[in-house]
């Protein structure tokens, strides 16, 4: 499985260096142990960008993880690239 630094999986995403490390920070992504990015952790910053962009506050999704109130494991489904066009585009053939 290909991995990536924490500068070539922001630019993949479309979030600043910053951003990525922010994500991690409040426990919303947790890289590797090697400190590298699956594509599985891409979706899931995909994902959160989204969300982001549509106004849910990032402080308010950590808490609510962390609280196992919300859980974005769905995105490690093998089937979810079919599904998900945003997926498919950080991933190009």
């Amino acid at each position: 499985m290909e991995t990536y630094p924490l500068d070539e999986a922001a630019r993949r995403v479309g979030i600043s260096a910053d951003a990525l490390r922010r994500l991690c920070d409040l426990g919303i992504l947790t890289p590797r142990e090697d400190g590298r990015f699956t594509p599985g952790h891409l979706r899931r910053a995909a994902l959160v960008k989204s969300l982001a962009d549509a106004g849910i506050q990032m402080d308010g999704l950590a808490t609510a993880i962390a609280a196992g109130q919300v859980s974005l494991d769905f995105i490690e489904a093998q089937a979810f690239d079919r599904f998900s066009a945003s997926a498919l585009s950080i991933f190009p053939a």
